[in-house]
This record gives C-alpha cells, sequence and structure tokens, in this order.
C-alpha cells in the first residue's frame, strides 16, 4: 500500500521461499558383473551383465513442510533412487555351404526404487501414496472395480466426496473401509511408464548374393495412463470431437455387460474423470521394427567397366506389425 492520505494498493514482489546456495550436483555408486561366453568355435555368443546403481543427491522440490504454513521450502539434494537389471544378449552365426545366416537376441531387465524422496510425515500421510519403495514414474490414484449396472447399486455402494454416483459411472473400491471416495483411497494403479523388460530379435542371411534381414523390439510391464481429454467425453467445456472408442464402448442399459468406459452426461463428470485403473492401458508391445530384402551384384564385367565393383538394391519396410493391447 503506497500513498498517504489517499492510500493506493499497487503490485509489487515478495520471497515465496529461500534460497539454497548448497545445491550440488547429484552423485552415484555403480556395480557390474559381466561374463563373456563363447561355444561351438565361436559360432553362439554370450554377454551377460548384472548391474546396480545408487544415486543419491537427487535435486527435489522439498514437500516436508506442510502447505498451510504458505511457504515453500528450497529445492535440495535429498532424493535417493537405486536401480539394478539385468543386460544379455545372445549371438548365434552358422552357415550351410552357400548360406550364412545369424539370430541375435537381447533382454533388459532393469527396474528402478525410490529410497528417499523426503516425503512429508504424520498420521495424515498414506503409507500407500507414498512413493518411497515404489519404482520413480509410478502412478497413483483409485481402484475401480467395474461401472455400476444401476442406480440402487450406486446408492448402496460409499459415494465418492466429488460426484453423486448413478448407473454407468464408474465403480471406485472403498480401501479404508470409511464408507466414502476421497483421496484416501488412492492407491498404486498399473506399472511404472518406463517398461520392466525390453527385448529385441534380430535375424540376417544371405544367399548366392540375396541377402535378408529382419528386426524385432518389444517392451513389457509397461503402463499408459490415458489424460483428462481422453478421459471425457466431448472434452472439458464440451466443445471438443467426439472419439470414436468413447462412442463405442460407453455405457447405456443395452450395453451394460460389455461397456468398458462411463455413460455420457450433458454435463462435465468430474466423478468419472479421476485418475483411476480404468484409465491406465496395458503398455505392452511387440513390433517388427523393419525387413530388409534385396541382392548384391559382384563381379559383373558391365559393372567393372564403368567402375562399379559392387552394386546392391534393396527393398526396406519399417514398424511393419505391432501387437499390442
Amino acid at each position: 500500500v503506497f500513498g498517504g492520505q489517499n492510500p493506493e494498493i499497487a503490485p509489487g514482489y515478495t520471497e515465496t521461499r529461500f534460497p539454497n546456495p548448497d545445491i550440488t550436483w547429484e552423485t552415484s555408486e555403480m556395480f557390474n558383473i559381466g561374463i563373456d561366453a563363447s561355444f561351438f568355435n565361436g559360432k553362439l555368443n554370450m554377454e551377460a551383465d548384472w548391474f546396480y546403481k545408487k544415486t543419491n543427491d537427487i535435486l527435489r522440490e522439498r514437500t516436508d513442510m506442510p502447505a498451510i504454513l504458505g511457504y515453500k521450502l528450497p529445492a535440495a539434494n535429498v532424493g535417493k533412487v537405486d536401480n539394478r537389471g539385468i543386460d544379455l544378449n545372445i549371438t548365434y552365426r552358422n552357415n550351410l555351404r552357400d548360406f550364412n545366416y545369424s539370430v541375435a537376441g537381447n533382454l533388459t531387465w532393469a527396474r528402478n526404487k525410490v529410497i528417499d524422496l523426503l516425503e512429508p510425515a504424520g498420521e495424515k500421510n498414506n503409507p500407500r501414496q507414498r512413493s518411497t519403495g515404489h519404482s520413480m514414474n509410478q502412478y497413483f490414484g483409485y481402484e475401480a472395480l467395474g461401472l455400476f449396472q444401476s442406480d440402487e447399486e450406486a446408492d448402496n455402494w460409499p459415494q465418492p466426496q466429488f460426484g453423486k454416483a448413478k448407473a454407468g459411472d464408474i465403480k471406485y473400491k472403498d480401501l479404508n473401509n470409511d464408507h466414502v471416495i476421497n483421496e484416501d483411497d488412492q492407491c498404486k494403479i498399473g506399472h511404472p511408464t518406463r517398461p520392466s523388460y525390453t527385448f529385441g530379435l534380430n535375424y540376417g542371411a544371405d544367399y548366392k548374393g540375396f541377402f535378408f534381414s529382419m528386426n524385432w523390439t518389444g517392451a513389457a510391464e509397461r503402463s499408459l495412463l490415458l489424460e483428462e481429454f481422453f478421459r471425457i467425453p466431448f472434452g472439458i467445456n464440451s466443445n471438443n470431437a467426439l472419439m470414436q472408442f468413447h462412442a463405442d464402448n460407453r455405457w447405456t442399459p443395452e450395453t451394460a455387460e460389455t461397456a468398458t468406459v462411463p455413460r455420457f452426461a450433458t454435463k462435465t463428470m468430474t466423478h468419472n474423470s479421476k485418475t483411476s485403473s480404468l484409465w491406465v492401458k496395458n503398455g505392452n508391445y511387440l513390433k517388427l521394427k523393419t525387413v530388409t530384402l534385396g541382392y548384391n551384384f559382384r563381379n559383373v564385367a558391365a559393372l567393372k567397366r564403368i567402375g562399379i565393383s559392387e552394386l546392391a538394391i534393396k527393398l526396406s519396410g519399417y514398424n511393419l506389425l505391432t501387437f499390442d493391447k
């Protein structure tokens, strides 16, 4: 407020947090054990590696001060995460007279775990909602038990604090049995965004100038979360185009047994758009990433006369097949 007899309120600046002059780099410790092996005169080769990595001093926003105090603590080097896994590569090469071929497979299993992120403590803190002990980028939300099939069923179930449920709405699990659905009922849902398993298969062969190769790749133990735009028919302001999967899979009395998404409504349904296991989708996939087929022209007199010692013609395809959910 500025001024004497006629003071006025003017916009200005204020500090909302303390600075932290002690911010530094994160540090890590890593340990590996590896094995390289060869069999059958080098036809079969294997590489196996087990690794463990612990990362300390991760820069994080501190959340151990209650928000009611209205003052944010500065970011600090408080995070600790460990990561462990296995890398495995196996290759087999052989030839049958003029036919040469090779098969190579790789598999990686890797999983990280939050050791400490300086999460808030206290009796209000719900252990089911703590990141500590889980993987980074783990989803948390409500556990969906399907859709209510009638208004009577909805009336006899604990009601959510964020809207009265009716037939066709999501049925949330009351995890703490307090007969109400609220934030205390949120828990871990699905897998993290980063897959625990990644794998690939490469195959190659050639015969008298002809050659062929293909590459498969995939991932497992991975989840994807549909965001708000995909959860609300017609969008948040009811002015977006309707998505086909909403129209085809919505709940109606006639589709009650097969519906996989909630009913339509003329108003935005915050009850059904909450983050829940209903919107967590299986992110596993297996993909035929590349295929190549071709022929090598070698020792062709006509080509040598114009200065070409070798010429290859090939046809390649990318992302030809994908198997997923």
